[in-house]
């Protein structure tokens, strides 16, 4: 009975409970530094902006815990999870499959700036040229 009542909490969570919360859609917002680099990225409500203008369109799903992602005619789905540690900075992990192997990317969010410059691991801003 035990093992029945586990295996069904067990399934409420991982499969019947959203795997994000409505504030996603407001707190993925801002800059972020991405682990291990001096590099940031930009995040607005519909937009991925990458150092030298790259930018990326995405539509976040906060009940799945999934961002779809695309440029141009590609497209993609990665999942994603936000948390605030002790300290009280926000990390953004993104985990993606690629063949047989998931890639985690963390980030640090360095303020709620929609609009500050992403720059490149160098610190120099990247413009379109």
């Amino acid at each position: 009975m035990v093992a029945v009542l586990a295996l069904g909490g067990w399934f409420a969570i991982n499969h019947l409970l959203p795997k994000g919360s409505p504030e996603d859609v407001q707190n993925i917002q801002g800059e972020w530094l991405v682990e291990g680099s001096q590099t940031t990225c930009v995040i607005n409500n519909k937009h991925f902006n990458l150092p030298g203008g790259t930018s990326y369109d995405y539509v976040i799903d906060t009940d799945q815990g999934l961002l779809t992602v695309s440029l141009g005619d590609k497209k993609g789905v990665t999942s994603y999870r936000l948390s605030t540690k002790r300290d009280g900075t926000t990390e953004l992990t993104v985990s993606e499959k690629d063949g047989s192997k998931t890639v985690t990317t963390k980030f640090t969010k360095l303020s709620d700036d929609v609009y500050a410059t992403p720059t490149n691991r160098y610190g120099e801003e990247q413009t379109d040229s």
